[in-house]
């Protein structure tokens, strides 16, 4: 069919392309139809080319304007209007922000040739000065103040300006009372100069300026020049100081942050009244010799004062025996004894010697009282295994540790020590000791021998007696050889003789054969073949430890 028909613009126009507002345009908006020779030559070379037709529309608008025919650098292929314009890129880097955004364009052109109203063009929008002279030469001529606008004033407004005393100044911030002063306190304006001088080189050179506050206030007393150790960026009121840092050390702690300077030093040079200086706070001695000679005059104490004393006041003193004796804590009625009770004041020498090494060292001081009440009676002299540290009544003994493993219990609880051994040396009655409470037959020999002699019968004593008495010994015969109370053999005997036929003369001898009417010929028949087999009672008992078949 005919309809339908296609055509493409782009290929047969040799590159200019049908889009925007020419895609709705009648053909002979720009060809002289029939033939479709254009209206306007050369003809575009393409869709950028727009001057190629548009030159009267270019001259209209833009004549002398110095504006490029690139038309659509500004407007788009469907209308004229809404035109867009990059000025950063047409003015080579100065963008329209701020202020610039709404200005018209003769505000710094001379139209219609866009010329600039002054010269040189800014480079950039921080090239303020080459267009704002004027407004610099009225506000700041001669004060010194940099040509980069920006530093202190925004794109929007000249008002409201900030300004960065930090960076211009080298070092110096407007901080605490420096911030609410007026320029003229500090500058010689308009040029700014300082009314001082060398400048501060930072806000803790406050000597630079202060110079004067100084000598009124310290003049000859030693103090640094360092202002801010002690006053603040605010107030010269209010000061603080740090006595440990400008004394070496020394800190003014309990009755000491109390004194008035005076006490200590002689002003206003602050020398101290004394010398030399302590190095700390434990360094009493240096400031209170006479204290110290009044208080303890002869008596070897030592002279670090605060081991014993506080900062606060000399009284309520503690004393650290044990640091000071070398170990010996006053504890238990050790802790209630006058000195002179064991020193000879006030030199607090000793009464005795050697010093007891530590509060287990009793007999050092107490070897009289040890000779009283245990003399050749072999007890250790560490007294403290017994008694304790309040009194000597209401001793304890640890029989197991002096014995090194025999516990008093059972009917040994309530024996007499004499019972065991021979008093006052404390020696057994018989050796060798027990090494344990299992181990009775070392002390018990006579009474196993009275019982059990050639019985067989094993020494271990408690595997059938108890520790409280002999009587009532239980004997277990099926666990450990041949159940009788069980199995075929209960209630088939009635004394131990029924098969021991040589007790008491030995337990160990036994017959099975004797009641089991087996006879050994029969016995050899029916253990024929059997490995071992032997007719005795012993080699019964081997093959048949349970009394069964």
């Amino acid at each position: 069919t005919w309809d339908d028909v296609t055509f493409d613009h782009l290929e047969q126009s040799g590159g200019f392309d049908l889009i925007g507002s020419h895609n709705v345009l009648a053909c002979e908006s720009c060809h002289n139809l029939p033939g479709l020779e254009l209206l306007f030559a050369p003809p575009p070379t393409n869709n950028d080319d727009c001057a190629s037709c548009h030159t009267s529309d270019y001259e209209s608008a833009h004549a002398g304007s110095g504006f490029p025919e690139t038309c659509a650098t500004c407007h788009g292929q469907t209308t004229w209007v809404g035109a867009t314009f990059d000025h950063v890129v047409q003015a080579n880097g100065f963008d329209l922000i701020g202020s610039h955004n709404v200005l018209a364009c003769e505000s710094c052109h001379n139209l219609p040739g866009l010329d600039l109203l002054f010269a040189p063009a800014p480079s950039n929008n921080d090239d303020c000065a080459s267009c704002h002279s004027a407004d610099y030469e009225t506000a700041h001529a001669g004060s010194g103040f940099p040509v980069t606008c920006v530093d202190c004033h925004g794109q929007t407004t000249w008002e409201d300006a900030t300004f960065d005393h930090l960076q211009q100044s080298g070092g110096f911030d407007l901080i605490g009372s420096h911030n609410v002063l007026a320029c003229e306190s500090c500058h010689n304006l308009p040029g700014l100069e300082l009314l001082f001088a060398p400048p501060p080189s930072n806000n803790d050179d406050c000597a630079s300026c202060h110079t004067s506050d100084y000598e009124t206030a310290h003049a000859g007393s030693g103090f640094p020049v360092t202002c801010v150790d002690c006053h603040s960026q605010t107030t010269w009121a209010g000061a603080t100081f740090d006595h440990v840092a400008q004394s070496g050390g020394f800190d003014l702690i309990g009755s000491h942050n109390v004194l008035a300077c005076a006490s200590c030093h002689n002003l206003p040079g602050l020398d101290l009244l004394f010398a030399p200086p302590p190095a700390n706070n434990n360094d009493c001695a240096s400031c209170h010799t006479a204290d110290y000679e009044t208080a303890h005059a002869g008596s070897g104490f030592p002279v670090t004062c605060a081991e014993c004393h506080g900062q606060t006041t000399w009284a309520g003193a503690t004393f650290d025996h044990v640091v000071r004796s070398d170990g010996f804590d006053l504890i238990g009625s050790h802790s209630l004894l006058a000195c002179e009770s064991c020193h000879n004041l006030p030199g607090l020498d000793l009464l005795f010697a050697p010093p007891p090494a530590n509060n287990n060292d009793c007999v050092t001081c107490h070897s009289s009282d040890y000779q009283t009440a245990h003399a050749g009676s072999g007890f250790p002299v560490a007294c403290v295994d017994c008694h304790s540290q309040s009194t000597w009544s209401g001793a304890t003994f640890d029989h197991v540790v002096q014995s090194r493993g025999f516990d008093l219990i059972g009917s040994h609880n309530t024996l007499a020590c004499a019972s065991c051994h021979n008093l006052p040396g404390l020696d057994l009655l018989f050796a060798p000791p027990p090494a344990n409470n299992n181990d009775c037959v070392t002390c018990h020999t006579s009474d196993y021998q009275t019982a059990h002699a050639g019985s067989g019968f094993p020494t271990t004593c408690i595997d059938c007696h108890s520790q409280t008495t002999w009587a009532g010994a239980t004997f277990d015969h099926d666990a450990q050889f041949f159940p009788i109370y069980s199995g075929k053999h209960r209630n088939e005997w009635t004394q131990c003789a029924d098969c021991h036929r040589q007790a008491p003369a030995s337990f160990a001898t036994f017959s099975c054969i004797d009641c089991h009417e087996h006879q050994k010929s029969e016995m050899d028949s029916e253990h024929r073949g059997i490995n071992g087999y032997v007719y005795e009672s012993v080699f019964c008992l081997s093959c048949h430890p349970q009394g069964r078949e």
